[in-house]
């Protein structure tokens, strides 16, 4: 069955799946339907593993076919994440404190891994657990239940994705900017002499060529 409001031509976006899984969320919620809570939870799945595979390109700071095949084997993708993970959280550190200097950067999206790995593992156990939800045995509670856990896992991924993802690949950012990031990517300096360094920054830190404004709404899903 076709909605008028529900794309048909599918899009390898984190961010097209998260409203394709809002769109099939409202519908079930009309309709009453498993079914399309069962495609809602599929989507909100990709989402993540398209977002955490985001997360693991900007840690490594280019998409290579080494890391590509490495995330294709079974349980690959979550191997390299948690290995790239410290070093993601580093870089996301070193964006707040750019852009607290800098409050011309576009606001970029922080993914907490720990709850994107948290709603992945239960959109899994809804996606393959076929008597959960109504219509297929079960007592009202759990559709209801597991219709709430949809809402607020797609208003989570909504909110972030709103944010520009790429700004974490630091384009624009001048040398010395980047000379201070690999300072404090290898532990060569603290956070207080990171912010202290910014602080007395006598060259720019991020490049004055022009660039595009107003920002988009939505960064795109890879930091190209």
């Amino acid at each position: 069955m076709r909605f008028p409001d529900i794309f048909t031509g599918r899009v390898q976006h984190a961010g097209w799946c998260t409203i394709q899984a809002g769109t099939l969320i409202d519908e079930a919620k009309t309709r009453h339907s498993s079914s399309l809570l069962l495609y809602a939870s599929l989507e909100l799945r990709l989402a993540i593993e398209q977002l955490l595979f985001t997360i693991i390109v900007i840690a490594k700071g280019k998409a290579d076919e080494a890391t590509l095949r490495a995330c294709l084997r079974p349980g690959g993708l979550f191997r390299v994440l948690a290995e790239v993970a410290p070093r993601y959280a580093l870089k996301c550190r070193f964006a707040r404190e750019l852009e607290a200097f800098h409050p011309e950067i576009p606001q970029g999206a922080d993914w907490d891994v720990k709850t994107l790995l948290r709603h992945h593992a239960l959109l899994s156990g809804i996606c393959h657990a076929p008597r959960v939800i109504r219509g297929m045995g079960a007592p009202t509670e759990p559709w209801d239940e597991r219709l709430a856990q949809l809402q607020e896992i797609q208003t989570y991924l909504a909110a972030g994705m709103k944010k520009d993802t790429a700004v974490l690949t630091f384009k624009g950012a001048t040398p010395h900017a980047m000379a201070l990031w690999r300072k404090f990517s290898t532990g060569q300096i603290t956070l207080p002499e990171l912010r202290r360094r910014f602080s007395a920054a006598k060259t720019p830190l991020v490049s004055r060529q022009p660039s595009p404004r107003p920002y988009p709404l939505r960064g795109p899903a890879l930091p190209l």
